[in-house]
Protein backbone atom coordinates (compact mmCIF):
# COMPACT_ATOMS: atom_id res chain seq x y z
CA UNK A 1 0.00 0.00 0.00
CA UNK A 2 1.19 3.57 -0.92
CA UNK A 3 -0.47 6.43 0.80
CA UNK A 4 0.36 10.17 0.11
CA UNK A 5 0.26 12.66 2.66
CA UNK A 6 0.73 16.64 2.28
CA UNK A 7 2.28 18.42 5.28
CA UNK A 8 3.25 22.30 5.92
CA UNK A 9 6.19 23.14 7.77
CA UNK A 10 5.27 26.44 9.64
CA UNK A 11 7.40 28.62 12.48
CA UNK A 12 4.05 30.17 13.74
CA UNK A 13 2.34 26.88 14.45
CA UNK A 14 2.54 25.43 17.23
CA UNK A 15 0.63 21.99 19.00
CA UNK A 16 0.41 20.51 22.85
CA UNK A 17 2.23 17.22 21.58
CA UNK A 18 5.60 19.22 20.35
CA UNK A 19 6.55 22.08 22.81
CA UNK A 20 9.91 21.41 23.19
CA UNK A 21 12.78 23.92 22.07
CA UNK A 22 12.66 24.78 19.01
CA UNK A 23 15.22 23.13 16.79
CA UNK A 24 17.97 25.29 14.84
CA UNK A 25 17.70 24.69 11.00
CA UNK A 26 20.16 22.45 9.32
CA UNK A 27 22.73 23.64 7.85
CA UNK A 28 24.11 21.18 4.89
CA UNK A 29 27.41 23.28 4.22
CA UNK A 30 28.05 22.26 8.10
CA UNK A 31 26.44 18.41 8.03
CA UNK A 32 29.22 15.51 7.94
CA UNK A 33 27.55 13.71 5.09
CA UNK A 34 27.71 10.00 6.28
CA UNK A 35 30.28 8.18 3.53
CA UNK A 36 28.60 5.33 1.80
CA UNK A 37 30.22 2.53 0.30
CA UNK A 38 29.28 3.22 -3.44
CA UNK A 39 29.17 -0.39 -4.83
CA UNK A 40 26.49 -0.76 -2.38
CA UNK A 41 24.42 1.54 -3.95
CA UNK A 42 25.33 0.06 -7.37
CA UNK A 43 24.28 -3.48 -6.02
CA UNK A 44 20.45 -2.16 -5.02
CA UNK A 45 20.52 -3.00 -1.59
CA UNK A 46 17.47 -1.84 0.12
CA UNK A 47 17.68 2.11 1.69
CA UNK A 48 16.23 0.90 4.57
CA UNK A 49 19.94 -0.69 4.65
CA UNK A 50 21.88 1.79 3.81
CA UNK A 51 20.47 4.29 5.62
CA UNK A 52 19.80 2.71 9.10
CA UNK A 53 16.99 4.76 10.81
CA UNK A 54 17.70 3.33 14.51
CA UNK A 55 20.27 6.02 15.52
CA UNK A 56 18.12 8.98 14.37
CA UNK A 57 15.19 7.30 15.87
CA UNK A 58 16.89 6.64 19.46
CA UNK A 59 17.86 10.55 19.45
CA UNK A 60 13.85 11.76 17.72
CA UNK A 61 11.65 13.42 19.94
CA UNK A 62 8.84 10.21 19.52
CA UNK A 63 8.94 6.79 19.53
CA UNK A 64 6.31 6.87 16.39
CA UNK A 65 7.38 5.35 13.45
CA UNK A 66 6.40 7.54 10.04
CA UNK A 67 5.18 4.22 7.79
CA UNK A 68 3.05 3.62 11.05
CA UNK A 69 1.66 7.37 11.69
CA UNK A 70 1.07 7.74 8.10
CA UNK A 71 -0.77 4.57 6.91
CA UNK A 72 -3.38 5.58 9.73
CA UNK A 73 -2.84 8.92 9.73
CA UNK A 74 -6.19 9.75 11.47
CA UNK A 75 -5.48 8.16 14.51
CA UNK A 76 -1.99 10.14 14.62
CA UNK A 77 -3.08 13.83 14.03
CA UNK A 78 -1.07 15.68 16.07
CA UNK A 79 1.69 13.35 16.94
CA UNK A 80 4.99 13.59 15.98
CA UNK A 81 6.71 11.33 14.00
CA UNK A 82 10.17 10.10 12.37
CA UNK A 83 11.06 8.88 9.17
CA UNK A 84 13.66 8.58 6.45
CA UNK A 85 13.38 9.20 2.91
CA UNK A 86 14.24 10.44 -0.19
CA UNK A 87 13.84 13.91 -0.34
CA UNK A 88 12.74 16.06 -4.27
CA UNK A 89 11.60 19.78 -4.86
CA UNK A 90 8.22 19.34 -5.68
CA UNK A 91 5.91 21.65 -7.00
CA UNK A 92 2.70 20.55 -5.52
CA UNK A 93 1.43 23.64 -3.51
CA UNK A 94 -2.29 22.12 -3.90
CA UNK A 95 -2.34 21.69 -0.02
CA UNK A 96 -1.82 25.47 1.23
CA UNK A 97 -5.20 27.74 0.97
CA UNK A 98 -3.92 29.25 4.88
CA UNK A 99 -1.89 32.03 3.88
CA UNK A 100 1.83 30.13 3.02
CA UNK A 101 1.42 30.54 -1.12
CA UNK A 102 4.73 31.76 -1.90
CA UNK A 103 6.07 31.53 1.92
CA UNK A 104 7.08 27.88 1.69
CA UNK A 105 8.54 25.47 -0.60
CA UNK A 106 7.32 22.17 -1.39
CA UNK A 107 9.22 19.23 -0.32
CA UNK A 108 8.20 15.51 -1.63
CA UNK A 109 9.50 12.37 0.56
CA UNK A 110 9.09 9.02 -0.40
CA UNK A 111 9.92 6.51 2.34
CA UNK A 112 12.95 4.40 2.73
CA UNK A 113 10.56 1.56 2.73
CA UNK A 114 8.73 2.78 -0.39
CA UNK A 115 5.48 2.72 1.46
CA UNK A 116 4.71 5.66 2.06
CA UNK A 117 4.91 9.38 0.70
CA UNK A 118 4.90 12.93 2.19
CA UNK A 119 4.85 16.42 0.55
CA UNK A 120 6.48 18.86 3.21
CA UNK A 121 6.28 22.63 3.16
CA UNK A 122 9.57 24.20 4.83
CA UNK A 123 9.65 27.68 5.57
CA UNK A 124 11.80 29.63 2.29
CA UNK A 125 14.17 32.01 4.69
CA UNK A 126 14.41 29.23 7.28
CA UNK A 127 15.80 26.70 5.37
CA UNK A 128 16.83 28.43 2.03
CA UNK A 129 20.34 26.47 2.52
CA UNK A 130 18.74 23.30 2.24
CA UNK A 131 16.33 24.81 -1.13
CA UNK A 132 19.31 25.68 -2.56
CA UNK A 133 20.88 22.73 -2.51
CA UNK A 134 17.94 20.79 -3.68
CA UNK A 135 17.46 23.02 -6.53
CA UNK A 136 20.99 20.83 -7.85
CA UNK A 137 20.37 17.66 -6.51
CA UNK A 138 17.53 15.55 -4.50
CA UNK A 139 18.58 14.58 -0.66
CA UNK A 140 18.35 11.06 1.39
CA UNK A 141 17.30 12.27 4.74
CA UNK A 142 15.68 11.87 8.22
CA UNK A 143 12.99 13.86 9.76
CA UNK A 144 10.32 14.36 12.37
CA UNK A 145 7.18 15.88 11.80
CA UNK A 146 3.82 16.34 12.55
CA UNK A 147 0.21 16.52 11.21
CA UNK A 148 -2.40 18.58 13.32
CA UNK A 149 -6.14 17.76 13.44
CA UNK A 150 -7.69 19.53 10.00
CA UNK A 151 -10.83 20.01 12.19
CA UNK A 152 -13.29 19.97 9.14
CA UNK A 153 -10.54 22.82 7.42
CA UNK A 154 -9.03 20.73 5.03
CA UNK A 155 -7.50 21.76 1.83
CA UNK A 156 -7.17 18.87 -0.52
CA UNK A 157 -4.91 17.20 2.38
CA UNK A 158 -4.24 17.36 6.24
CA UNK A 159 -1.58 20.29 6.78
CA UNK A 160 1.28 20.33 9.22
CA UNK A 161 4.46 20.51 9.88
CA UNK A 162 8.10 19.76 10.39
CA UNK A 163 10.09 20.25 13.78
CA UNK A 164 13.61 18.84 12.46
CA UNK A 165 15.34 17.66 9.56
CA UNK A 166 19.28 15.50 9.51
CA UNK A 167 20.73 15.40 5.82
CA UNK A 168 22.14 12.28 5.13
CA UNK A 169 23.35 13.10 1.89
CA UNK A 170 22.72 15.32 -1.15
CA UNK A 171 22.88 13.21 -4.19
CA UNK A 172 24.92 13.98 -7.52
CA UNK A 173 24.11 16.84 -9.37
CA UNK A 174 24.28 15.95 -12.89
CA UNK A 175 20.71 15.32 -13.14
CA UNK A 176 19.65 18.74 -12.81
CA UNK A 177 22.47 21.13 -14.23
CA UNK A 178 21.43 22.03 -17.49
CA UNK A 179 23.19 20.39 -20.64
CA UNK A 180 26.40 21.72 -22.27
CA UNK A 181 24.21 22.54 -25.13
CA UNK A 182 21.76 24.95 -22.37
CA UNK A 183 24.72 26.54 -20.73
CA UNK A 184 26.28 27.65 -23.61
CA UNK A 185 23.20 28.79 -25.23
CA UNK A 186 22.36 30.60 -22.01
CA UNK A 187 25.68 32.42 -22.06
CA UNK A 188 25.36 33.10 -24.99
CA UNK A 189 21.94 34.74 -24.24
CA UNK A 190 23.36 35.91 -20.91
CA UNK A 191 21.01 34.48 -18.59
CA UNK A 192 22.00 32.24 -15.48
CA UNK A 193 18.26 31.53 -13.91
CA UNK A 194 17.09 27.88 -14.89
CA UNK A 195 13.70 26.60 -15.10
CA UNK A 196 13.64 24.54 -11.63
CA UNK A 197 14.12 27.90 -10.09
CA UNK A 198 10.96 29.33 -11.53
CA UNK A 199 9.15 25.99 -10.85
CA UNK A 200 9.53 25.67 -7.11
CA UNK A 201 9.19 29.61 -6.56
CA UNK A 202 7.12 30.75 -9.49
CA UNK A 203 5.95 33.87 -7.39
CA UNK A 204 9.10 35.43 -7.10
CA UNK A 205 9.74 35.53 -11.13
CA UNK A 206 7.15 37.31 -12.77
CA UNK A 207 8.07 39.33 -15.20
CA UNK A 208 11.37 37.86 -15.22
CA UNK A 209 13.64 35.43 -18.14
CA UNK A 210 14.76 31.80 -17.68
CA UNK A 211 15.92 29.22 -20.07
CA UNK A 212 14.55 25.81 -20.60
CA UNK A 213 15.44 22.75 -22.67
CA UNK A 214 13.21 20.07 -24.52
CA UNK A 215 11.69 18.56 -26.85
CA UNK A 216 8.27 19.89 -27.84
CA UNK A 217 5.23 19.35 -30.28
CA UNK A 218 3.13 21.99 -31.09
CA UNK A 219 -0.17 21.42 -30.51
CA UNK A 220 -4.01 22.82 -32.41
CA UNK A 221 -4.79 26.02 -30.86
CA UNK A 222 -7.72 25.77 -29.12
CA UNK A 223 -6.95 25.27 -25.60
CA UNK A 224 -7.10 29.20 -24.82
CA UNK A 225 -9.46 31.60 -25.24
CA UNK A 226 -8.43 35.09 -26.83
CA UNK A 227 -8.17 36.99 -23.75
CA UNK A 228 -5.76 34.63 -22.44
CA UNK A 229 -3.21 34.21 -25.29
CA UNK A 230 -4.37 35.39 -28.53
CA UNK A 231 -3.74 32.60 -30.67
CA UNK A 232 -4.16 34.70 -33.91
CA UNK A 233 -0.78 36.12 -32.05
CA UNK A 234 0.78 33.23 -30.97
CA UNK A 235 1.23 29.70 -31.42
CA UNK A 236 2.11 27.01 -28.36
CA UNK A 237 4.13 24.41 -28.14
CA UNK A 238 4.33 21.83 -24.85
CA UNK A 239 7.50 21.07 -24.19
CA UNK A 240 8.72 18.04 -22.19
CA UNK A 241 12.48 17.19 -20.30
CA UNK A 242 13.10 14.34 -18.74
CA UNK A 243 15.34 14.90 -15.06
CA UNK A 244 15.82 12.17 -12.19
CA UNK A 245 12.79 13.53 -10.97
CA UNK A 246 10.55 12.24 -13.69
CA UNK A 247 9.32 14.70 -16.39
CA UNK A 248 8.73 18.79 -16.65
CA UNK A 249 6.96 20.03 -18.68
CA UNK A 250 6.11 23.65 -19.63
CA UNK A 251 3.36 25.22 -21.83
CA UNK A 252 5.38 28.04 -24.38
CA UNK A 253 4.05 30.78 -26.50
CA UNK A 254 5.66 32.23 -29.01
CA UNK A 255 5.13 34.96 -31.13
CA UNK A 256 3.38 34.09 -34.71
CA UNK A 257 5.40 36.71 -36.82
CA UNK A 258 9.09 36.31 -34.69
CA UNK A 259 8.71 32.51 -34.85
CA UNK A 260 7.81 31.87 -38.31
CA UNK A 261 10.00 29.21 -39.16
CA UNK A 262 9.61 27.25 -36.16
CA UNK A 263 6.30 27.07 -36.78
CA UNK A 264 6.95 25.63 -40.19
CA UNK A 265 9.58 23.57 -39.12
CA UNK A 266 7.12 22.47 -36.03
CA UNK A 267 4.45 21.37 -38.69
CA UNK A 268 6.35 18.74 -39.55
CA UNK A 269 8.19 17.08 -36.64
CA UNK A 270 8.90 17.15 -32.78
CA UNK A 271 11.42 19.94 -32.57
CA UNK A 272 14.63 20.02 -29.82
CA UNK A 273 14.61 23.67 -28.17
CA UNK A 274 16.76 25.85 -26.31
CA UNK A 275 14.91 28.64 -25.23
CA UNK A 276 14.54 31.91 -23.35
CA UNK A 277 11.47 32.79 -21.53
CA UNK A 278 9.61 35.20 -19.77
CA UNK A 279 7.42 34.25 -16.81
CA UNK A 280 3.98 36.35 -16.39
CA UNK A 281 2.03 35.38 -13.28
CA UNK A 282 -1.37 36.81 -15.34
CA UNK A 283 -0.59 34.08 -17.95
CA UNK A 284 -0.38 31.00 -14.70
CA UNK A 285 -2.55 30.34 -11.89
CA UNK A 286 -2.54 28.67 -8.29
CA UNK A 287 -2.87 25.01 -10.15
CA UNK A 288 -1.12 26.02 -13.24
CA UNK A 289 2.29 27.36 -13.30
CA UNK A 290 4.36 26.25 -15.88
CA UNK A 291 3.56 28.77 -18.65
CA UNK A 292 5.43 31.31 -20.37
CA UNK A 293 6.38 33.79 -23.34
CA UNK A 294 9.30 32.93 -25.56
CA UNK A 295 11.76 35.47 -26.38
CA UNK A 296 14.73 33.96 -27.95
CA UNK A 297 14.61 30.43 -29.37
CA UNK A 298 17.03 28.04 -31.24
CA UNK A 299 15.23 24.48 -32.54
CA UNK A 300 16.14 21.45 -34.36
CA UNK A 301 13.59 19.23 -36.32
CA UNK A 302 13.99 15.94 -34.93
CA UNK A 303 13.13 12.66 -37.08
CA UNK A 304 10.90 10.42 -38.20
CA UNK A 305 9.00 13.52 -39.07
CA UNK A 306 5.38 13.56 -39.00
CA UNK A 307 3.23 11.24 -41.56
CA UNK A 308 2.39 13.56 -44.37
CA UNK A 309 -1.16 13.02 -46.63
CA UNK A 310 -1.45 9.43 -48.17
CA UNK A 311 -2.03 9.31 -51.83
CA UNK A 312 -6.13 8.40 -51.87
CA UNK A 313 -6.13 11.74 -49.64
CA UNK A 314 -3.86 14.30 -52.06
CA UNK A 315 -6.50 12.38 -54.84
CA UNK A 316 -9.56 13.99 -52.66
CA UNK A 317 -8.48 16.94 -51.97
CA UNK A 318 -8.03 17.37 -55.77
CA UNK A 319 -11.17 16.57 -56.51
CA UNK A 320 -12.89 18.67 -53.88
CA UNK A 321 -10.53 21.74 -54.69
CA UNK A 322 -8.86 22.48 -51.48
CA UNK A 323 -5.43 23.36 -50.69
CA UNK A 324 -5.46 24.11 -47.17
CA UNK A 325 -4.99 21.14 -44.45
CA UNK A 326 -5.58 20.55 -40.75
CA UNK A 327 -2.03 21.08 -40.19
CA UNK A 328 -2.79 24.55 -41.49
CA UNK A 329 -5.75 25.34 -39.88
CA UNK A 330 -5.82 23.60 -36.81
CA UNK A 331 -2.71 25.29 -35.61
CA UNK A 332 -4.00 28.64 -36.61
CA UNK A 333 -7.59 28.18 -36.62
CA UNK A 334 -8.72 32.27 -36.02
CA UNK A 335 -6.91 32.91 -39.09
CA UNK A 336 -9.35 30.30 -41.27
CA UNK A 337 -12.61 30.37 -39.80
CA UNK A 338 -15.32 29.22 -42.48
CA UNK A 339 -12.41 28.09 -44.82
CA UNK A 340 -12.69 23.99 -46.38
CA UNK A 341 -9.75 22.27 -45.16
CA UNK A 342 -8.89 18.63 -45.76
CA UNK A 343 -8.48 16.35 -43.27
CA UNK A 344 -7.85 12.84 -42.86
CA UNK A 345 -8.27 10.72 -39.39
CA UNK A 346 -10.32 7.66 -37.82
CA UNK A 347 -13.54 9.05 -36.25
CA UNK A 348 -14.99 7.82 -33.35
CA UNK A 349 -18.62 8.62 -33.06
CA UNK A 350 -20.03 11.03 -30.39
CA UNK A 351 -23.21 9.52 -28.25
CA UNK A 352 -26.10 12.66 -28.64
CA UNK A 353 -29.46 12.85 -29.43
CA UNK A 354 -30.66 9.93 -31.79
CA UNK A 355 -33.62 12.59 -33.27
CA UNK A 356 -31.13 15.74 -33.73
CA UNK A 357 -30.61 16.42 -37.55
CA UNK A 358 -26.74 15.99 -37.22
CA UNK A 359 -24.29 13.81 -35.22
CA UNK A 360 -21.02 14.74 -33.86
CA UNK A 361 -17.58 12.68 -35.01
CA UNK A 362 -14.46 13.15 -32.76
CA UNK A 363 -11.40 13.39 -34.91
CA UNK A 364 -8.05 12.43 -33.77
CA UNK A 365 -5.26 14.88 -34.70
CA UNK A 366 -2.76 12.69 -35.15
CA UNK A 367 0.75 13.68 -36.69
CA UNK A 368 1.81 9.92 -37.50
CA UNK A 369 -1.64 8.82 -38.48
CA UNK A 370 -0.83 5.47 -40.25
CA UNK A 371 2.89 5.50 -39.24
CA UNK A 372 4.33 3.68 -37.01
CA UNK A 373 7.16 5.56 -35.42
CA UNK A 374 7.72 4.12 -32.17
CA UNK A 375 10.53 1.97 -33.40
CA UNK A 376 12.74 5.07 -34.47
CA UNK A 377 12.43 7.72 -31.99
CA UNK A 378 13.92 8.38 -28.83
CA UNK A 379 12.72 8.82 -25.20
CA UNK A 380 12.18 12.26 -25.29
CA UNK A 381 10.13 12.02 -27.92
CA UNK A 382 7.63 9.32 -27.06
CA UNK A 383 6.80 11.27 -23.45
CA UNK A 384 6.10 14.21 -25.59
CA UNK A 385 3.72 13.01 -28.08
CA UNK A 386 -0.11 13.56 -28.11
CA UNK A 387 -2.61 13.44 -29.79
CA UNK A 388 -5.30 16.46 -29.79
CA UNK A 389 -9.04 15.21 -30.66
CA UNK A 390 -11.51 17.54 -31.94
CA UNK A 391 -14.47 17.50 -32.65
CA UNK A 392 -17.14 18.26 -35.66
CA UNK A 393 -20.85 18.06 -36.75
CA UNK A 394 -21.76 15.87 -39.74
CA UNK A 395 -25.37 16.26 -41.72
CA UNK A 396 -27.07 12.79 -40.15
CA UNK A 397 -30.02 12.73 -43.36
CA UNK A 398 -26.64 13.56 -46.16
CA UNK A 399 -24.38 10.94 -44.29
CA UNK A 400 -26.58 8.19 -42.52
CA UNK A 401 -24.92 5.38 -43.86
CA UNK A 402 -21.65 6.59 -42.06
CA UNK A 403 -24.09 7.28 -38.92
CA UNK A 404 -24.72 3.50 -39.10
CA UNK A 405 -21.55 2.05 -39.47
CA UNK A 406 -20.08 4.78 -36.56
CA UNK A 407 -22.63 2.81 -34.37
CA UNK A 408 -20.75 0.13 -34.84
CA UNK A 409 -16.89 0.57 -34.95
CA UNK A 410 -14.63 3.40 -35.43
CA UNK A 411 -14.15 4.45 -39.09
CA UNK A 412 -11.00 5.81 -41.33
CA UNK A 413 -12.46 8.93 -42.78
CA UNK A 414 -11.42 11.61 -45.29
CA UNK A 415 -13.30 14.70 -44.89
CA UNK A 416 -13.59 18.46 -45.53
CA UNK A 417 -14.41 20.66 -42.54
CA UNK A 418 -14.31 24.08 -41.49
CA UNK A 419 -14.09 25.81 -38.36
CA UNK A 420 -16.82 28.42 -36.94
CA UNK A 421 -15.89 30.21 -35.13
CA UNK A 422 -19.09 30.21 -32.28
CA UNK A 423 -18.15 26.89 -31.63
CA UNK A 424 -13.75 27.55 -31.47
CA UNK A 425 -15.09 29.95 -28.70
CA UNK A 426 -16.92 28.11 -26.59
CA UNK A 427 -13.83 26.11 -25.34
CA UNK A 428 -14.61 22.72 -26.30
CA UNK A 429 -13.72 20.49 -28.59
CA UNK A 430 -16.49 20.89 -30.78
CA UNK A 431 -14.81 23.38 -33.23
CA UNK A 432 -16.42 22.99 -36.92
CA UNK A 433 -18.45 21.26 -39.40
CA UNK A 434 -17.88 18.38 -41.95
CA UNK A 435 -18.97 19.62 -45.63
CA UNK A 436 -17.77 16.51 -47.61
CA UNK A 437 -16.50 12.77 -46.00
CA UNK A 438 -15.86 9.53 -47.53
CA UNK A 439 -14.70 6.68 -45.99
Amino acid sequence: MFKRILVVSSAVLVLGACEEEEKTPISTAEHEFRVINFGLDKANVPKTELYPIEPYAASADTNVYGDEALLNIEEYYGTPFYMGGTATLSDDFSGYGKGRTGVDFALEVVSHTQETSATFYLDRDTYAELYNDLLKSDAELFLTGVIPDPNDEMDFSPTGFVTDIEVIKLLPEESYLPSEDLQAFMDEMGLSTTEREVRYNPYAYSGRYFAYEGVGQMLPQTGYSPDVVDPADYFQIDVVHRTAAGLEAWTLFFEREKFQGLYEAAKTGFVQLNAVNLYDSDLNSRYSRTRAYVREAEYSVIEPLFSTITEEGKQYMEQQGVELTDKDVLYDPYSYIDMPFFMESKAELVLGDENADTFEIQLPSDPYYKTDPFADWNHDQAYSYQIDYKTFTVSKTKYAELYALLKEQDVDVRVIAEIDQEMLEDDTSLVGRVIEVEW
